[in-house]
């Protein structure tokens, strides 16, 4: 049975919100990074830094993710398996 329009694009935006979060995350450690080396003076130091824990932030949202569409795959695997046993 194809899926109705209203839960496919639930799946997109749901894919689309992981890429922006981990971009965003990324983004943000680069951005915060920069701040503080140009306030402290110690370029490139602090940028690599945050842009690591950026990275690890937008790793670890990915992760989240792919744990939550497993665990709904298998709920959904669950009651499919209900309705025909």
């Amino acid at each position: 049975m194809p899926k109705k329009p209203i839960e496919e694009a639930r799946g997109w935006t749901k894919y689309s919100a992981i890429g922006l979060e981990m971009g965003f995350s990324v983004i943000i450690g680069l951005v915060i990074g920069s701040f503080l080396d140009e306030y402290f003076h110690t370029y490139p130091w602090q940028t690599l830094f945050w842009l690591i824990c950026g990275t690890a932030a937008g790793m670890r949202a990915l992760y989240r993710a792919a744990k939550g569409i497993e665990r709904e795959e298998s709920a959904e695997k669950d009651r499919k398996n209900d309705r025909e046993g």
